[in-house]
């Protein structure tokens, strides 16, 4: 005989739960199968039946299936049933009977439906936030053994196999991808344990900028409340899990950000000395955030290693005027070429700059240096002060002058009498670390020309002729100095390299001339010798 339902829900306008043992007798009942009206004349119990009497006088007995109750409805098989409205950002509901248990939860997500659906099918990082799975593997099927478990091998589509295993001791346990469409919904059969067979499926949707994802857990048996054990502590959270673990929400303190960009505009323009000594009084007044702010890698290097320095010795620097009203002008641009590295008048600060920046972990300006002993040195110098543990130190930085002016000539609108003279004169400017000249050319096809011949001069390290700029001098303005002969050179440097001086040897572009000047120095100083 088929099961009775719990209870009947009455259909007033106050609804109340009641057994359908409680029914009142001559309330009128109609047969489901014939559509006869009669009145109930007697209840039975166990199970529970009705005596009913039709106009014609005929009685006959009925299930609580084989007729309707006038005014009454049956209510849900569930037993236990709560949700909660998705208009809220998360959320979740759950429908519990005696053989069947359903839970829904869903979450908003913020980010890309690509990126949620990627993450979504990710069945190997499932044992970082579904509960109750502590690995997952596929099941290829392939001759290979280290191939049959690797999810690189996997085909994922419905009907592939996967394997689950319990944080318990339980075994694994066999699963199955059910339904998959792109960007839309994911369904799966697993077995977290072996009483319980559990459908999950994941559907995806967006609204208002964001991916509202829902997770819905079927199941069905004797020990479908097992499903929903545990449900309202951890297996309410694994979307959220899933958010806080793969699209983490990024909390931005408003009110912090605005006094941080007031402070920064307020802050006045400071040297490297001043920044440190003002970095090291913030640091011992327990303030690091300042220190850390400091976007110059070598100045915030510098200035921790101060501070250490102040904290084990007690001597502080003075703590430097930064009043906004004492420094008004603006800072001036450094001086560096066409790569960005500085452009230094003595080659040894060239090399302690760039020894400093290498010991800081950035070598690209050491890597960067053209000139290949100088490149050298700068990296023997590295490698000393690595094992040493002792910095050279940093060399002030160049400044850009505000008038530029090459051979007393002014360069505000020179006239040029060819596009090659044009090109020549840019690659010039380039090389000496100013690049405005050569951007600011407005034929395009010209400025291409003019950037290659630069890259062209920096490999090989020989520069274009300088044009003559037809702009008229002034006869008081100065000649140009005479250069240097080849055989002055040769002169200087042999008396250079017998000294012992082969910097300026070793910084010559021309490999021939400087393999004829070594060549003379060894024979120079075999002479001395003999």
């Amino acid at each position: 005989m088929k099961s009775t339902p719990l209870k009947i829900i009455l259909s007033e306008k106050k609804s109340k739960l009641m057994s359908l043992h409680q029914i009142q007798t001559g309330t009128q009942v109609t047969v489901r199968s014939t559509g006869d009206v009669g009145s109930i004349k007697e209840v039975y119990y166990f199970p529970t039946m009705y005596k009913v009497e039709f106009d014609n006088g005929a009685i006959e007995k009925f299930t609580t299936h084989e007729i309707e109750i006038e005014g009454t409805s049956l209510a849900k098989p569930g037993i236990i049933e709560e949700a909660t409205s998705k208009k809220l950002s998360s959320g979740k509901s759950y429908e519990v009977s005696l053989l069947n248990v359903k839970t829904v939860v869903w979450q908003e997500i913020k980010g890309d439906i690509s990126d949620v659906w990627k993450r979504l099918i990710s069945l190997k990082d499932y044992h970082l936030w579904y509960p109750g799975i502590q690995r997952m593997l596929p099941l290829n099927d392939m001759g290979r053994y280290v191939h049959h478990y690797s999810f690189d091998r996997f085909d994922l589509k419905p009907g592939s196999h996967v394997r689950t295993r319990n944080r318990a001791l339980f075994p694994f346990l066999n699963g199955r991808i059910m339904g998959m469409e792109k960007e839309s919904q994911f369904t799966l059969f697993l077995r977290i344990n072996p009483m319980t067979k559990e459908l999950t499926q994941f559907e995806l949707e967006e609204k208002d900028g964001k991916i509202l994802v829902t997770c819905t857990r079927s199941y069905k048996g004797l020990f479908s409340l097992l499903g929903y054990w545990g449900f309202h502590k951890e297996k309410s959270l694994l979307l959220k899990d899933f958010q806080e673990l793969f699209f983490p929400l990024i909390v931005v303190d408003e009110k912090a950000k605005e006094e941080k960009s007031i402070e920064d505009k307020s802050a006045p323009a400071m040297d490297r000395e001043m920044t440190i000594a003002y970095a090291v009084n913030k640091g011992i007044s327990g303030d690091i955030d300042f220190i850390n702010s400091i976007p110059d890698k070598p100045t915030r290097g510098l200035a921790k290693a101060a501070l250490i320095k102040a904290k084990r010795t007690g001597i502080i620097p003075p703590m430097p005027d930064i009043s906004p009203e004492k420094d008004s002008s603006t800072p001036q641009k450094p001086k560096t070429d066409a790569s960005g590295i500085p452009i230094f008048e003595d080659t040894q600060d060239l090399i302690h700059y760039a020894v400093n920046l290498a010991l800081d972990g950035n070598m690209d300006v050491i890597n960067g240096i053209t000139n290949k002993p100088t490149r050298g040195k700068a990296k023997a110098m590295m490698v000393k002060s690595k094992r040493s543990g002792e910095r050279p130190p940093m060399p002030e930085m160049p400044v850009q002058a505000e008038s530029s002016e090459i051979s007393g000539v002014e360069t505000s609108s020179p006239q040029f009498e060819s596009t090659e003279d044009l090109i020549h004169f840019a690659v010039n400017k380039a090389l000496d670390g100013d690049m405005e000249f050569i951007n600011s050319i407005e034929d395009k096809p010209t400025r291409g020309k003019a950037k290659a011949m630069m890259v062209r001069s920096k490999r090989s390290g020989e520069r274009p002729p300088l044009p003559e700029l037809s702009v008229q001098s002034d006869s008081s303005k100065q000649e140009p100095e005479k250069s240097e002969s080849e055989e002055e050179l040769m002169e200087r440097l042999i008396a250079e390299g017998v000294d012992g001086n082969m910097e300026g040897i070793n910084a010559l572009d021309n490999r021939v001339l400087r393999g004829k000047i070594k060549a003379a120095v060894i024979r120079e100083k075999r002479k001395s010798i003999g």
